[in-house]
């Protein structure tokens, strides 16, 4: 067999195994990060991270200003 042959074979052979790898890889991984994502910030990080409620001007319909509104 002639080094061309011999390159050829040797070719042939890396890309039948490099197949058959990602094959084997596609039909057994049991590796998939989307089942663990996390969605965003849980109760844990809310409750370290809590800020007290801001007070809103409501100018003439504040609370008092609402029933009044009509009268």
């Amino acid at each position: 067999m002639g080094q061309a042959a011999a390159a050829f074979a040797n070719t042939v052979t890396m890309l039948v195994a490099e197949k058959t790898r990602r094959l084997k890889l596609a039909l057994f991984d049991d590796y998939h990060p989307e089942l663990h994502y996390m969605r965003g910030p849980g109760p844990k990080w809310r409750e370290k991270h809590a800020q007290p409620p801001r007070q809103t001007d409501l100018g003439d319909f504040g609370a008092s200003g609402l029933w009044n509104a009509g009268a």
